[in-house]
C-alpha cells in the first residue's frame, strides 16, 4: 500500500505531527520515509550577495538540525529513512519531488509557521492537497495525540476514486487495528434523487431522518445500498469489521460533522468524485472537507493520475517507408492485423500514416458512399488489386497527422484522442521521431479501478445458438461475427463495467437489460468521454477574505457552493451509436452503414427479439471484402 512516504518538514508543530504519524505508518507498512524540506527563493529585497549567502547558510543550518533530529528518531524506531533538502518554490518543489521519488503518499501539516490563524490551512498545504500527483495525508496537530490512528472514517460514494479511498482505508484498518466507519451521504436535491432513480435505486435512510425525508425516497434497493453491500463483502474478505453510517445533506458538511461527532482521527476520501474521477486536481467537495474537518484528512489519488504518455505508450509495430509498395502495407493491415501503419523517413521521423479504412476511403470512395453495397468479395478483391498495382505508400498515406508528445499527461492525452475522434495516435519527440503509439485502450486499462470485483472476471459472453447458422444467407455477417464479447447488465455497478472493459480483448462490452435485450455498448471511448474532464476548470486557491467566505454559510457568494453531480453508473456509460443488423444482413451492406454513420467501428447483430448475437468489427468486414 505505502512503500515510500514523503514528509514535508518546516519545523512547525503540525509538520512535526505529520513526521510522527509517518514513522508510525512506516512501522505498520514497512515503508521508507523521506523527510523533505525546501529552502525557498530569496525575496526581492535581499539585494546583495552577502545577504543572500547569509540567508542561505542560516536556512541550511536550520533544516540540517531539523532533519538530524528526525533521522535519529527514525533510527531509534528502526524505520528506513533518508532526507532531502530542496531549493525553490516550496509547493512546486515538493510536488516535483513526490513525483520524481515515486512516493505513494505525501504527508504534511495543515499549516506552517506563517499561518495567520491556528485553524486556517496554509497556502502551501492547500496547493499540495489540490495538486499533488499522489495521495496526501494532512495532519492537524491536536493536544495529546500520539501520532497513531485509532479511529478511521471513509467517505464512500461508489465513484472510481472513491473505491480507491475505501481500499486504502481497509488496508489501514487491517494494519493498524483501527476501527473503521463507512459514511455515505444522500444529497437531498432533485438532481440527486433523479440520479438515484436512474440507477434503478432508492436510498437507505436512517430512522432518525424523519417521515418527510423517508417519503421522498424510492422504495426499491438503491444504488447506494449496492455500493455499501459490496463494501461490506470486501471488508469481510479482508477480515475487517466496520460500521455503516448513512446521512443526508450537503456532502462536505455531512462528512465533517460526522467525523467530529464520532471523534475520528483520520477522514479518508477520494480526491475526486463522480464528475471528474481522474482529474489532476482535487474536486470541490474534497477541498471543502480539508478546510472544514478538525481531524487529519487523507485525499486518495488514483494510481494513474500522474502518469504521462511515455509511461503507457506501446512500441510502433508496423512501420514502412514512403516508397514501400502499397501491396506490402496492405499485407500488414490484412495479414498482420495492424490497425495503424506508420510511415517514416530514413531518420525515423514520422511523415505519414496509413489505415485500412482511410485506404479504402481514398481508393474506393464508392464503398463509403454506399454506391455498390452488394459487390461480391471476389469483385472487391480484384478491384483493390488493380488500384494498388504499381503504387507506393506515399500516394495514399495521410500527411496531415495529429501526433502527441511523450510528456503529455495521460488525462490530456485521453481528451486529445476523444476531441479528434481518434482511437490511437503516434507519439513523437520534438524532431518528429516516432517513439510509439498511444491508444484509448492503453489509457483505460491503466486507469481501471484496481479493486474491481472478481465478478467482472466471470462476466457472461454473448451466446449464439449454433442451429441459427444455417438460417443465415451466404455472404451475410453471420460468418464474421465476434461471439466472445462480454455481456453486462445495465444495473451492474460501475466498477464492474470499468473492469470488464479493461479486461475485454477488444475493449468492448455489450449492455443488456434485465431480460437480456440489447441496450448499447460500453467501450474505451464512452468510458473516457464520461469519466475524464472535458476542460480544466480548476482555479488556484482563493486567498484571504474570499477563502474565509468559502468556509462559511456565505460560501455561495464566492462561487464555491456545492453542485450535485449525477453518479457514474453503468447506464450512464452506455453508447447507443453502434449500428445494429439482423443475422442475414450482407457484409457489404453492414460495412457501408458503419462507414456512412462514422460513429463506431463496431456493429451489433441482434435476434428478432432484440437479443445480441455477436459483433461485427469494421476492420473485419473490410478485410473479408478485400481478401475475398
Amino acid at each position: 500500500m505505502f512503500t515510500r512516504i514523503v514528509v514535508g518538514l518546516d519545523g512547525s508543530r503540525p509538520a512535526d505531527a505529520a513526521a510522527e504519524a509517518a514513522l508510525n505508518l512506516s512501522g505498520a507498512f514497512g515503508s521508507e520515509v523521506i523527510f523533505a524540506s525546501v529552502i525557498e527563493e530569496q525575496p526581492h529585497y535581499v539585494s546583495t550577495s552577502e545577504e543572500a549567502s547569509s540567508e542561505d547558510a542560516s536556512a541550511k543550518a536550520y533544516y540540517g538540525a531539523l532533519h538530524d533530529r528526525w533521522m535519529e528518531q527514525a533510527a531509534r524506531l528502526g524505520v528506513p529513512a533518508r532526507s532531502a533538502l530542496l531549493e525553490g518554490h516550496e509547493a512546486r518543489q515538493l510536488l516535483q519531488f513526490v513525483a520524481d521519488s515515486q512516493a505513494d503518499l505525501l504527508m504534511i501539516g495543515h499549516a506552517g509557521h506563517s499561518a495567520p490563524w491556528e485553524d486556517e490551512i496554509g497556502g502551501t498545504a492547500s496547493q499540495l492537497l489540490l495538486r499533488s500527483p499522489r495521495s496526501v495525508l494532512m495532519i492537524r496537530a491536536r493536544e495529546g495525540w500520539n501520532g497513531r490512528f485509532g479511529a478511521l472514517m471513509v467517505g464512500l460514494d461508489g465513484s472510481p476514486v472513491g473505491w480507491e479511498a475505501f481500499d486504502t482505508a481497509l488496508a489501514l484498518a487491517a494494519r493498524t487495528h483501527a476501527s473503521l466507519i463507512i459514511i455515505s451521504v444522500v444529497e437531498q436535491s432533485g438532481a440527486a434523487t433523479r440520479a438515484m432513480e436512474a440507477g434503478a435505486s432508492g436510498v437507505m435512510v436512517k430512522p432518525e431522518m424523519g417521515t418527510a425525508a423517508q417519503a421522498t425516497q424510492p422504495r426499491s434497493p438503491s444504488l447506494l445500498t449496492q455500493v455499501q453491500a459490496r463494501a461490506v463483502a470486501r471488508a469481510a474478505s479482508a477480515g475487517v469489521s466496520l460500521e455503516l453510517v448513512t446521512v443526508d445533506g450537503p456532502v462536505s458538511d455531512a462528512l465533517t460533522h460526522m467525523a467530529q461527532e464520532r471523534d475520528v482521527d483520520l477522514l479518508i476520501l477520494g480526491a475526486t468524485g463522480h464528475e471528474r474521477p481522474w482529474s489532476p486536481t482535487a474536486g470541490g467537495t474534497a477541498r471543502k472537507v480539508m478546510e472544514e474537518a478538525r481531524c487529519a484528512v487523507m485525499l486518495v489519488r488514483s494510481a494513474g493520475s500522474d502518469l504521462k504518455v511515455s509511461d503507457v505508450m506501446r512500441p510502433a509495430s508496423a512501420i514502412v517507408q514512403p516508397d514501400t509498395p502499397l501491396t506490402d502495407a496492405l499485407a500488414l493491415l490484412l495479414d498482420g492485423e495492424a490497425r495503424l501503419v506508420s510511415v517514416t523517413d530514413e531518420r525515423g521521423a514520422l511523415i505519414g500514416l496509413l489505415t485500412l479504412t482511410t485506404l479504402v476511403h481514398r481508393l474506393r470512395p464508392a464503398l463509403s458512399e454506399r454506391r455498390e453495397p452488394t459487390r461480391s468479395p471476389e469483385e472487391a478483391r480484384r478491384a483493390m488489386e488493380r488500384l494498388l498495382e504499381g503504387r507506393a505508400v506515399r500516394e495514399a498515406m495521410i500527411t496531415r497527422m495529429r501526433t502527441i508528445q511523450p510528456e503529455t499527461p495521460l488525462h490530456l492525452a485521453a481528451r486529445f484522442l476523444i476531441s479528434n475522434r481518434l482511437t490511437r495516435a503516434p507519439v513523437v519527440d520534438a524532431n518528429r521521431r516516432l517513439l510509439g503509439i498511444i491508444s484509448e485502450r492503453d489509457i483505460v486499462r491503466t486507469l481501471a479501478p484496481r479493486g474491481a470485483s472478481s465478478s467482472a472476471e466471470s462476466a457472461p459472453t454473448a451466446a449464439f445458438p449454433a442451429e441459427m447458422d444455417g438460417q443465415a444467407a451466404a455472404g451475410s455477417v453471420s460468418a464474421l461475427l465476434d461471439r466472445s464479447i462480454p455481456l453486462i447488465e445495465w444495473s451492474a455497478h460501475v466498477d464492474e463495467a470499468l473492469a470488464a472493459v479493461a479486461r475485454a480483448a477488444n475493449g468492448l462490452v455489450l449492455v443488456v437489460d434485465d431480460e437480456g435485450r440489447y441496450d448499447g455498448i460500453i467501450d474505451e471511448r464512452s468510458v473516457l468521454t464520461r469519466a475524464l474532464p472535458s476542460e480544466d476548470r480548476s482555479t488556484p486557491w482563493r486567498m484571504g477574505l474570499t477563502r474565509l467566505l468559502t468556509r462559511s454559510h456565505m460560501g455561495a457568494l464566492a462561487g464555491e457552493s456545492e453542485r450535485v453531480v449525477e453518479p457514474i453508473t453503468t447506464a450512464s456509460l452506455v453508447n447507443r451509436s453502434a449500428q445494429t443488423f439482423t443475422l442475414d444482413t450482407p457484409v457489404a451492406d453492414a460495412l457501408a452503414r458503419m462507414i456512412a454513420a462514422d460513429e463506431s467501428d463496431v456493429g451489433v447483430a441482434l435476434t428478432t427479439d432484440g437479443r445480441p448475437i455477436g459483433t461485427l468489427w469494421r476492420g473485419t468486414a473490410l478485410r473479408a471484402l478485400i481478401r475475398g
